[in-house]
């Protein structure tokens, strides 16, 4: 306990750095923090902490000593969370009267609370953000200040008064001491975007022995809007009406053959084309606060790599798209016949899991690995790098299988045909 008491007493907060961006369901947060170790024992570990309320919204976490680093999850230090918040591990002990800097990215899911829990259509959403005044921690903090964009002037609807209150057109900063660290700054906003938020997110990669994979997207959207309320037809519905999601956005790769995208009716378009690397999914119809809509989409891209022996795959299967929260997302990759899988890196927590199985003709299987990620954002983008290895016989051996094959049909075939014309001679 004495021990405890003194780590918490030796660090200080020498000043803090918040930045708030509201980005549709997600709420982006990023802390630059500059510790000083004041005691005269080592310190390899600094705390942060969180409300009750603010745990259950809490998505990713990472922690950095460098700026740089904030969107490469690889380069984190070790975290841990606990029931009050979380423990960040430092790179080397911090020795007394040094002092270091934390670069802290993370997010917050749906965090924004209703007005009302019901519009009605042509009405914006009103939301509330409520955050800690001040940054809370178990250690004193000297000076913090408090920056939250994504939110325009005329958006505003209320917001706790402050002596240190700037509010501009692009958001509104303030400055606080660490005294007010369990006091509350409300600001009450509208929106006339579309809280984004995907249920599911399923995807297929098989790959070819030739140099290509077909990927398969399955994918549940939901508006997580309130509820929306009254009578209204197709006349009173147009493309100014707020809060609606009427197409969805990618940002694909380099090299995309032959896309498509269908629902439960059919297809959802003729002709899918992009622009750059650009390209829009137009709906069955407009997505309106508080519904949901399912639809599938894939094209035809490149494998990557080839190094000596083994193949490898530099994969990021989450495309870019428009800010939102996805609950669930898992991509499975079906490699070819025979193929040994070396090795398997993902930057973003997961789930990994190898098995065979037969498809088809197979002799002894095709390798599948499953990759399930937990609660992310579209932000979240996850590199995946997988090596494998295929025999040179494996790239022979099916092909000549398959002619052989269709060699015996075509011989059985002649054969058949010469017994049934002679035959029909003699008669």
């Amino acid at each position: 306990m004495f021990l405890f008491f003194s780590t918490i007493v030796c660090l200080i907060n020498t000043e803090v750095e918040r930045h708030y961006t509201f980005q549709g369901s997600v709420l982006d947060v990023f802390l630059h923090i500059r510790i000083e170790n004041d005691g005269k024992t080592l310190i390899n570990k600094y705390n942060i902490s969180f409300l009750p309320d603010e745990i259950g919204h809490l998505g990713i976490f990472y922690a950095f000593n460098n700026a740089k680093m904030t969107r490469n999850s690889s380069k984190s230090l070790k975290t841990v969370k606990n029931e009050k918040g979380v423990n960040i591990y430092l790179k080397s002990p911090l020795k007394p009267k040094e002092s270091t800097n934390l670069f802290i990215y993370y997010t917050f899911n749906s965090y924004c609370k209703f007005i009302r829990s019901y519009i009605f259509l042509n009405q914006p959403i009103g939301l509330l953000l409520s955050i800690p005044y001040t940054l809370l921690s178990d250690y004193p903090t000297k000076k913090c200040t408090t920056a939250i964009s994504g939110i325009e002037k005329s958006q505003i609807i209320n917001v706790t008064q402050s002596k240190t209150n700037q509010i501009t057109e692009s958001g509104l900063f303030y400055s606080s001491i660490s005294s007010e660290a369990y006091e509350r700054y409300e600001l009450e906003f509208y929106t006339r975007d579309p809280l984004v938020r995907i249920k599911e997110l399923n995807t297929e990669v098989t790959l070819s022995l030739w140099g290509r994979k077909r990927i398969m997207n399955s994918i549940v959207l939901l508006n997580d809007g309130p509820k929306l309320l009254g009578e209204f037809n197709r006349v009173d519905f147009n493309e100014k009406t707020p809060c609606h999601i009427y197409s969805f956005p990618l940002v694909l790769q380099d090299e995309t053959i032959n896309i498509w995208a269908n629902d439960e009716s059919g297809r959802l378009s003729q002709h899918l084309e992009k622009q750059g690397n650009t390209l829009s999914i137009p709906l069955r119809g407009p997505v309106l606060s508080g519904w949901k809509s399912t639809f599938n989409f894939g094209w035809i891209g490149f494998q990557s790599l080839f190094c000596g022996d083994n193949y490898s795959i530099l994969d990021q299967p989450l495309l870019k798209t428009i800010p939102s929260v996805i609950d669930n997302f898992s991509v499975q990759y079906i490699f070819p016949e025979l193929t040994n899988v070396v090795n398997i890196k993902t930057s973003v927590y997961s789930s990994i899991s190898v098995y065979r199985k037969q498809v088809n003709l197979d002799w002894k299987g095709r390798t599948i690995v499953n990759i399930s990620f937990g609660s992310l954002t579209t932000f979240d983008i996850p590199n995946i790098e997988i090596t494998y290895q295929i025999p040179h016989v494996a790239k022979a051996l099916k092909p000549l299988f398959i002619s052989f094959l269709l060699l015996c049909l075509f011989f059985t075939i002649i054969s058949y045909r010469q017994i049934f014309t002679s035959k029909f001679k003699t008669d």
